[in-house]
């Protein structure tokens, strides 16, 4: 297309028109720009192949404005269109599904250390002294929350003041009605409520609009979340492959719980004969998932899960019960 512009405007004005071939340069910018959402690189990739710096500004009008163009039209680039259609969407570097599907009430401080924003200085920096923490929740004199303050604000107060430690109190030197979210919302919401403003900690509150506080929330408690929700979707995966495998026409899963008097307690893996076209996946045991390995031992109450061939698996969970012993190699 910038080609074929070049070529009409070269027939209809010659004298004032530039040569087809940077039309056709200018284009090209333009849809590798919009494609890609990255207006710079397209400049740059034009400036190495023509040399040409005379069309920097045409460059920057069309690589620009195809790219808001492009972004308004449909958000995603052709680098993100194929993680969106996997389920995986990001939004300033970060896996938004992942932030969503961990709640602000799971990760955060449920019993933070608080201060009175009518208690003294020298109790506020004893605070700072003892905890090492950076900030507190600051309640009134019905135990709701009031605001917060950090050690930057009393160091500021103390700059700027010539008044002692007792002689002001931390409603002083607080931030009054502080940035608040709510124990249901995701911590991508929290994200958003930090992030514009450089917060390193916010107070979580009760949707009941009495500023009753629940907890506080910090960036060290995102990065837990962040790993909380990893955890979660990689057993979604593992959860939606198994589902597929269920669904094969020749294999299955069985689960089981080992009785009192069953031949396998107190008996390794290893020791327990079965087919090679069954796996034992895992074993269930006080409610946590153990990888079994040859040398695990099995207990009363444990609950084995077996894949295989369905026409085995019986025969399988027969041998937990009564079984032949394997001399191990």
């Amino acid at each position: 297309l910038g080609g074929a512009m070049g070529s009409l405007f070269s027939s209809w004005q010659p004298a004032v028109a530039g040569p087809p071939g940077s039309y056709a340069l200018v284009g090209m910018a333009a849809v590798f720009a919009a494609c890609a959402r990255a207006p710079l690189t397209a400049m740059l990739i034009v400036f190495e192949m023509s040399n040409d710096y005379s069309l920097i500004l045409p460059l920057m009008v069309a690589a620009v404005t195809a790219s808001f163009l492009a972004q308004a039209l449909f958000p995603e680039s052709i680098y993100s269109i194929k993680l969106s259609r996997r389920g995986i969407r990001f939004s300033e570097g970060r896996d938004m599904d992942i932030m969503q599907g961990v709640q602000v009430g799971e990760v955060m401080n449920d019993d933070p250390v608080t201060i009175g924003k009518n208690q003294s200085l020298a109790e506020l920096y004893q605070k700072f002294q003892e905890t090492h923490f950076l900030g507190f929740p600051v309640l009134d004199e019905q135990g709701r929350l009031w605001g917060i303050v950090t050690l930057q604000d009393m160091e500021q107060s103390l700059t700027n003041t010539a008044a002692n430690l007792r002689g002001m109190t931390v409603g002083e030197v607080a931030v009054k009605d502080p940035v608040t979210v709510f124990p249901d919302e995701p911590i991508w919401a929290a994200i958003k409520k930090m992030s514009p403003r450089d917060l390193a900690r916010l107070p979580v509150i009760s949707r009941d609009g009495k500023n009753v506080i629940k907890g506080l929330i910090s960036r060290s408690d995102i990065l837990r979340a962040y790993d909380v929700g990893i955890v979660r979707k990689q057993r979604g995966l593992l959860l939606e492959q198994q589902t597929r495998l269920r669904r094969e026409e020749y294999n299955g899963f069985i689960e089981f719980a080992l009785k009192k008097g069953d031949s396998a307690l107190g008996k390794t893996l290893q020791e327990i004969e079965f087919p090679l076209s069954v796996n034992v996946i895992s074993v269930e045991r006080d409610g946590q998932i153990i990888i079994p390995r040859g040398n695990t031992l099995f207990l009363e109450g444990d609950i084995i899960t077996l894949f295989g061939h369905k026409d085995e698996l019986k025969a399988t969970k027969d041998n937990f019960h009564y079984f032949k012993s394997v001399t191990p190699l």
